[in-house]
C-alpha cells in the first residue's frame, strides 16, 4: 500500500529539547523559583519542596499514565499547597514554567527542508506529541510557529485526552488526515512512539540520532529526518 502521510513526534524528533533530559525532575528547583517570583510569592524551602512533590506526582517519567492532565489542574494543586488564593495568577505561573523548559528549544537544521519536500510530493503531514505537565496547546503552537504552515494536523495529548502509546491519538491523527493506518509513517525517538504506531498498524520509524541502536520493534530506523525521503523512495512507494 502506498504511503500517503508522514506523521511525527515533536520533541527530539523535529525540535531539539536536549538542553533538558527527558525527566525534568532535576530542574524543578530552578523552575519553581522562577514561577514563585513571577507571581510575587516569597521563595522558601518549604514552598520549593511542596512544589517539587506536586510536579513529581505528575511526572510521567516517574509515574506513567495513559490519560492526560492539563496544566490548569497541575497549577491549581500547586497554588493550593503554596496557599496562593489568587487564581488569576495561574496563567502567569503556567507561562513562566513553560517558558523555562522551552526557551532553549530549536528546530533541527533539516526539519524545514524535509517538511517542504514532503509538501512538494503531496504527502500529508501531522504531529502527535505527548505534552509535559499539560502545557497549553496555544503555547506549543507558538513554540512551533516556524513549522506550523507545513503541518496539516497538530494533535497534543492534552487535546486527545490520552498519552502515547494509547491508540486514540494515532486513530484521531489518521482520521483527520483521511488516510488508512498502513498508509501512514509515524516517526519518533522513543519507545512510546513505536509501540503506539505498531499497535494501530502504522509504519513505525525510530529516529536514532545518537546511534544507540535500540530496538523497540520499529519497522525502520533512521539517523536524521534527512533519511525520510530515501526511506520513502527506496521502500515505501515501490
Amino acid at each position: 500500500m502506498a504511503i500517503r502521510a508522514i506523521c511525527f513526534d515533536l520533541g527530539n524528533t523535529l525540535k531539539n529539547y536536549e538542553s533538558f533530559p527527558l525527566n525534568w525532575q532535576g530542574f524543578y528547583h530552578d523552575a519553581i523559583v522562577e514561577v514563585l517570583r513571577s507571581i510575587n510569592i516569597e521563595v522558601t524551602a518549604d514552598k520549593i519542596q511542596a512544589g517539587d512533590n506536586v510536579l513529581l506526582k505528575f511526572n510521567t517519567r516517574v509515574n506513567p499514565r495513559d490519560y492526560e492532565v492539563n496544566s490548569e489542574t497541575i497549577f491549581e494543586e500547586l497554588f493550593h499547597v503554596w496557599e496562593v488564593m489568587d487564581s488569576s495568577e495561574i496563567k502567569t505561573a503556567e507561562e513562566t514554567f513553560d517558558s523555562f523548559f522551552t526557551r532553549q528549544s530549536k528546530l533541527y537544521p533539516e526539519t524545514i527542508s524535509i517538511l517542504k519536500e514532503l509538501r512538494k510530493r503531496n504527502l500529508k503531514t501531522g504531529i502527535l506529541t505527548n505534552i509535559a505537565y499539560g502545557m497549553a496547546g496555544e503555547r506549543l503552537l507558538r513554540d512551533m510557529a516556524d513549522i506550523r504552515e507545513y503541518i496539516e494536523t497538530f494533535l497534543p495529548s492534552t487535546e486527545v485526552g490520552f498519552r502515547k502509546p494509547h491508540p486514540q491519538g494515532y486513530i484521531s491523527l489518521t482520521n483527520r488526515l483521511k488516510v488508512d493506518m498502513p498508509e501512514c509513517i509515524f516517526v519518533g525517538d522513543e519507545a512510546v512512539d513505536i509501540t503506539g504506531a505498531n499497535r494501530v498498524g502504522m509504519v513505525s520509524v525510530l529516529i536514532d540520532r545518537n546511534s544507540h541502536n535500540v530496538n523497540y520493534g520499529q519497522t525502520h530506523t533512521i539517523r536524521s529526518s534527512n533519511d525520510i525521503m530515501q526511506l520513502i523512495d527506496n521502500t515505501m512507494l515501490e
